[in-house]
């Protein structure tokens, strides 16, 4: 008969998650859990079992393997760790997306600015699948204005040292309305006396940065049931 149990894992280096996992003896949910580093398993209290479930936590089905089969299914256990991973990772992108699609949009600046912030999105994920940012760091702002910026100091740099768009013409197209666009010959001449394209570009990023964590800390807030019902 299955038991729920506890189980404490060294997702990353500086990174420790729990779950709570449904198998028939405690060495199935080791076996399950053998890719990382340092586990942790007990027996999960009622209370705790009935928490996971009210937030919509998934609850881990480790299936029984027998010892003779153990060697055999461990390539098996790692594809179906990093499956579930990628899975989790994709429904709270597509989440955060959908939060940003939703705010305001009513300008051709509002929509210029979301059209950054999904580039930053794209960007985030990236990183996530190459194993140098955590789906955890999405709740820790500074980590993830640190990712955004990509080894700029500030969204100057960004925008200047050719992070982003880097043609006038690019950047008008993208932030200014009809009207905008034939006053700057579609951007062959400075928006303003005070900035350059590029500088219009920083402002613009800024914002996009800032929508990128508001949506990040609304998503990362809600229970895992509806992050994946928003995907």
């Amino acid at each position: 008969m299955k038991k729920y149990y506890k189980v404490s894992f060294q997702y990353s280096e500086s990174v420790y998650c729990s779950n709570i996992a449904h198998a028939e003896a405690v060495e199935d949910v080791e076996t399950h859990y053998s890719k990382y580093p340092w586990i942790s398993v007990s027996e999960a209290a009622d209370h705790e079992v009935t928490a996971a479930q009210r937030k919509g936590m998934p609850i881990v089905e480790c299936d029984h393997i027998e010892p003779e089969e153990t060697t055999r299914s461990e390539e098996g256990i790692d594809a179906e760790i990093e499956a579930n991973e990628a899975e989790m990772v994709s429904a709270y992108m597509a989440a955060i997306r959908k939060n940003i699609g939703q705010m305001s949009q009513r300008s051709a600046w509002d929509r210029g600015v979301t059209a950054y912030a999904l580039e930053l999105v794209d960007g985030i994920e990236e990183a996530i699948a190459g194993g140098w940012f955590y789906l955890s760091d999405l709740a820790a702002p500074a980590m993830l204005r640190r990712q955004m910026l990509n080894g700029a100091e500030d969204w100057s740099q960004y925008s200047w040292g050719g992070c982003s768009l880097i043609y006038d013409q690019d950047i008008a197209e993208r932030l200014c309305t009809p009207s905008e666009l034939t006053k700057t010959r579609h951007g062959e001449r400075k928006p303003n006396t005070r900035e350059e394209w590029l500088d219009v570009q920083r402002r613009a990023l800024t914002q996009a940065a800032e929508r990128v964590q508001r949506a990040a800390k609304a998503v990362m807030a809600m229970p895992f049931r509806e992050v994946m019902t928003r995907a």
